[in-house]
C-alpha cells in the first residue's frame, strides 16, 4: 500500500514514487481524495489517461521518461496549480501545446533537465503560452518576460510562428501517408557542426520568418538552402586552406 500524508504545504499527498510505473492508469481508484500527488522516479512516457481529480494542485513527476503531453489535462485537472516535469525527455516546443489547456489554474512550472530548455525562445514561448504562470523553472516571472512574450509572439509573424508550433503539437498534416510532404521531411539527426550553424545563424536572424525556419531545421534536421551553401563554402575555404599548408611544407 502506497503511503499517504499531509506533507509540508499542509496537502494531502499520495506517494507513488520509484514504484517502477510505466503508464498513467487507474488514478480513479483514489477517488479524488488526494491534493498532492508524487510519480517521481518511475518509467512515465506520457502525460496521459487521467481521471477528473478535481482536487488535485501539486503533480510531481521528476526522473521520469515524459516525451509527449497529451489533450485533455484541463478538463482532467482543473484546480492544478503546480506542475513539476524536472528531468524528463520533453524536447520541442510543440511538445509543450497541450499545456495551454491548464492557463486558468497553473502558476509553477517546472521543466528544468528537459531538452526542450535548449530550444530557441523556450522561457517567452512557455510565458506566452502561459499568461498567468508566476514561476518557471523556479525562478519568478518577470513583468520585463511577460513583455517580451507578448512583443515576440503578439507581432503577426510572432503570431503565425505560434500558431505553427501548436499545430505541430496536435498533429502533422499527411503524417505516415508515403510520398507526402510530412514523410519527406522526417527529422534526420544533424551532425554538432550543423547544429551550431544553425544556432549562430538564429543569433544573426532578424526576422520571425528567419527563425521559423532556423526553428523547424533543428526539428527536422534538414538545413535551410542558404547554410548549405554557406557550409559548403566554409568547407572549401578551409580545403584550399590546407592545401596552401600542405604546398608549403613541402
Amino acid at each position: 500500500r502506497s503511503p499517504a500524508f499531509v506533507n509540508a504545504l499542509k496537502l494531502r499527498e499520495l506517494d507513488l514514487r520509484a514504484n517502477k510505473i510505466p503508464a498513467i492508469e487507474n488514478l480513479g481508484v483514489t477517488e479524488d481524495r488526494y491534493e498532492a500527488l508524487d510519480l517521481s522516479d518511475n518509467h512515465i512516457t506520457r502525460l496521459e489517461n487521467f481521471p477528473l481529480l478535481s482536487r488535485l494542485q501539486l503533480l510531481m513527476l521528476c526522473n521520469n521518461r515524459v516525451a509527449r503531453i497529451l489533450p485533455g489535462l484541463g478538463v482532467a485537472l482543473p484546480s492544478l496549480e503546480t506542475l513539476i516535469l524536472t528531468n524528463n525527455a520533453l524536447a520541442r516546443l510543440e511538445d509543450l501545446t497541450a499545456l495551454r489547456e491548464l492557463d486558468g489554474s497553473l502558476r509553477q512550472l517546472s521543466l528544468l533537465g528537459n531538452p526542450v530548455q535548449q530550444r530557441p525562445h523556450y522561457r517567452l514561448f512557455v510565458i506566452y503560452m502561459l499568461p498567468r504562470l508566476r514561476v518557471l523553472d523556479f525562478n519568478k516571472v518577470h513583468y520585463t518576460e511577460r513583455r517580451k512574450a507578448r512583443e515576440l509572439f503578439g507581432s503577426e509573424e510572432g503570431k503565425e510562428l505560434a500558431n505553427t508550433i501548436e499545430a505541430q503539437g496536435t498533429f502533422e498534416i499527411g503524417e505516415g501517408i508515403p510520398g507526402s510532404s510530412a514523410a519527406a521531411t522526417k527529422k534526420t539527426d544533424l551532425t554538432d557542426e550543423e547544429v551550431q550553424l544553425v544556432k549562430a545563424a538564429m543569433e544573426k536572424a532578424t526576422t520571425m520568418e528567419e527563425v521559423q525556419k532556423l526553428e523547424n531545421a533543428l526539428v527536422t534536421g534538414i538545413l535551410p538552402p542558404l547554410l548549405v551553401q554557406s557550409e559548403a563554402k566554409t568547407a572549401e575555404t578551409e580545403s584550399g586552406k590546407m592545401d596552401e599548408t600542405a604546398e608549403e611544407d613541402e
